[in-house]
């Protein structure tokens, strides 16, 4: 089985060109790309689904994605407003876009990490932080699960080097100190910083995505745009797990 990791969609509600690029233009190109791929059995979108927060992008979004006739499981990012997603939630008005803890894919237990730091209803922070509860849950269940685990959430928890350091996930180093104590963990995703990158600490693959939507240089001008989309895609084979980086 394969999945898909996108993210950092920034669908605009009025469909705006964003840092020199059409995000929704980049979406499609994407979809057709993820459509023709075989044995595709999920898409994995770690957050910033929207770029302004508004009703009108989540609807957009959800609507483009349910051009793929696989599941799409979600995390909240940064640009993602929690207040309006629960209630199109509550109201089904989002039918493709899934936000749960956890799912099983081919035998690993996904398990989705909430990132976002909140500075008051629907207005949220750059760097994240992930919660005690959440820290807690994902060492549990990594200890009570035979099998391996992928964790997903929207801030790196590495540094890459240069001004994005400063955005990441804040208590990055207690969240890898959980992780390296469970070998089963084998791998946690992210996005956020819009410039791919991955490491390997204590046996567990740390990877950040690149953009569907703009490409950043960590080491460059802040948010200076490379026109360089792209997405990962992950092969399962029994307890092997590969990545390609596909170009849009």
């Amino acid at each position: 089985m394969r999945f898909a990791h996108i993210s950092d969609l920034h669908i605009d509600s009025c469909k705006q060109v964003i840092y020199g690029v059409n995000p929704c233009k980049n979406l499609e190109k994407a979809l057709a790309i993820l459509s023709g791929l075989e044995d595709l059995g999920a898409v994995i979108l770690s957050g910033d689904i929207s770029n302004d927060g508004k009703e009108a992008s989540y609807l957009l979004a959800d609507a483009m994605l349910s051009e793929l006739s696989v599941p799409v499981y979600c995390v909240m990012g940064n640009h993602d407003n929690r207040v309006v997603v629960k209630r199109l939630l509550e109201e089904n008005k989002l039918t493709t876009m899934h936000f749960v803890k956890e799912t099983v894919l081919a035998g690993y237990k996904f398990q989705f990490l909430n990132t976002v730091k909140e500075v008051s209803p629907g207005e949220n922070m750059s760097r994240g932080f992930i919660s005690r509860e959440d820290i807690e849950r994902v060492d549990l269940d990594a200890r009570l699960f035979s099998g391996n685990c992928i964790l997903v959430m929207h801030h790196p928890a590495f540094e890459v080097g240069g001004w994005m350091d400063a955005r990441i996930l804040m208590n990055r180093e207690e969240f890898k100190s959980m992780v390296s104590g469970h070998p089963n963990i084998v791998a946690v995703l992210a996005g956020h910083n819009h410039c791919p990158s991955e490491l390997t600490v204590a046996g567990c693959f740390y990877s950040i995505a690149p953009s569907v939507s703009t490409t950043f240089d960590s080491r460059g001008d802040r948010f200076q745009e490379i026109y360089r989309p792209a997405f990962d895609v992950y092969t399962i084979m029994g307890k092997s797990l590969s990545k390609d980086t596909l170009p849009i």
